[in-house]
């Protein structure tokens, strides 16, 4: 019996060293989940802000190519000053009555040249 009981207490002894075990280890890897916690979050922070970063940049990018083809556009047709000026009603009326009988006169043709004689 004496032998069963030290059996016993030496397998106790080896449970209570486990358990000591078992909460050291739990501890640890309890303080490991927070330090990686806390990574995460850090990382995130970096990524959100990185982002954040890449978008602007972007935008900027999409920006200067807009205006890149405006100005483009303008140098194409001759415009030089990208304020259009637009004019009152009676400049308006005004270049009407001026253009009116002053057309290109170049689709006109003078018969006596296209028939090569004079009447």
């Amino acid at each position: 019996m004496e032998l069963k009981n030290d059996v016993l207490q030496a397998d106790i002894r080896q449970l209570k060293l486990d358990m000591a075990t078992l909460e050291s280890s739990k501890t640890k890897t309890e303080e490991e989940g927070v330090q990686l916690k806390s990574e995460l979050e850090q990382t995130m922070f970096g990524f959100a802000k990185e982002k954040k970063k890449l978008e602007v940049a972007y935008q900027q990018q999409v920006d200067d190519m807009f205006f890149y083809g405006y100005h483009c556009c303008m140098k194409k047709h001759g415009i030089i000053n990208d304020i259009t000026s637009i004019p009152s009603n009676e400049e308006n009326k005004a270049e009407l009555v001026e253009g009116v009988g002053q057309g290109d006169n170049s689709r006109v043709k003078d018969e006596s040249t296209t028939t090569g004689h004079e009447d």
